[in-house]
């Protein structure tokens, strides 16, 4: 299958739920890949789905915010992975699947606005980040008292 320049790679994926991406010897690549579940195939299979229904509300992704695009992408592949992987995990509190999915609903709302004002006049809002407005807190990440309790693993 040939993939849209916006498809974001099992690496992308990876950066939003790098614990998943642990091998069956601990160790945690930041990616899919063979020895990780699920395996890099597994993952293409599920950025797919995630591109394909970003397309099917949006239709071509302008250049303008593909980069975007492959943010949303990412996100909405991090819930398939949850869904997909993990479903004893997500009702039981143990799975970040509620956080990624509020995350996704925001960056994709934002992503459709983006599109509908490219493709209306060629330019998007001054803010063409996704992330800007993220549920993440602000604070000094050398700061070791700033992230209380996020050292947790599922």
């Amino acid at each position: 299958m040939d993939r849209a320049d916006w498809a974001p790679s099992p690496a992308d994926v990876g950066a939003v739920i790098r614990a998943r991406t642990k091998t069956s010897v601990g160790d945690e690549p930041g990616t899919f890949n063979s020895n990780t579940r699920p395996t890099g195939d597994q993952c293409w299979d599920l950025i797919d789905t995630a591109m394909s229904d970003i397309a099917a509300e949006m239709g071509d992704i302008p250049d303008l915010v593909q980069d975007n695009a492959r943010r949303v992408a990412a996100l909405g592949a991090a819930c398939l992975v949850e869904l997909s992987f993990y479903p004893e995990q997500i009702n039981s509190g143990r799975s970040p699947y509620p956080q990624i999915k509020a995350w996704y609903d925001a960056a994709f709302a934002r992503l459709k606005m983006q599109v509908a004002n490219a493709n209306d006049d060629g330019v998007i809002e001054d803010d063409t980040d996704l992330m800007a407005e993220s549920s993440f807190p602000d604070v000094d990440p050398c700061d070791p008292n700033a992230i209380v309790g996020w050292s947790s693993r599922w």
